[in-house]
């Protein structure tokens, strides 16, 4: 029900705040910690809202943020004075074996999937970013392709 799953997020929200807080207690400086949203959160006001609070940098992945079914640009515009660095990869559609069932994976190489890398990155360029874009993708085949993707549109 929606009352125990309020009381679930502000108690994962705790818990999460007391954790960060431990770790800047060991940096000098709380900025060079980055967190990262994930494609659970309903959205990423939760995110944003702990980086602000505890003066942190975020790890921003869009695949993620296209996974809970946000609006990828307008999370990039709320987050990005905090942007620190990017996960970058794409996400496919797979045949689940039973009946017409699909399924999304992600974490795939940036040359073919649903999300139009090519945008997100020409986003990037215009915004004039210069931070760190990490390609976050599994296997060999999913590297190889972001390798081709970055060489053909001149990033790499």
């Amino acid at each position: 029900d929606s009352e125990h799953r309020q009381w679930f997020i502000a108690e994962y929200r705790q818990t999460v705040v007391c954790s960060l807080r431990e770790i800047c207690k060991a940096v000098d400086a709380s900025r060079k910690i980055a967190i990262e949203n994930l494609q659970q959160e309903p959205d990423y006001s939760m995110l944003l809202g702990i980086a602000e609070e505890l003066d942190l940098s975020i790890n921003y992945d869009y695949g993620h943020q296209f996974l809970a079914e946000q609006n990828v640009y307008k999370a990039f515009e709320a987050m990005w004075p905090r942007i620190a660095s990017i996960h970058a990869h794409n996400i496919v559609i797979e045949k689940t074996g039973i009946g017409e069932n699909c399924t999304l994976k992600d974490h795939k190489g940036l040359g073919f999937g649903i999300i139009n890398t090519m945008q997100i990155f020409e986003y990037l360029k215009a915004k004039a970013y210069n931070g760190l874009v990490v390609v976050d993708v599994m296997g060999e085949d999913d590297a190889a392709d972001s390798t081709r993707f970055l060489k053909q549109h001149n990033y790499l």
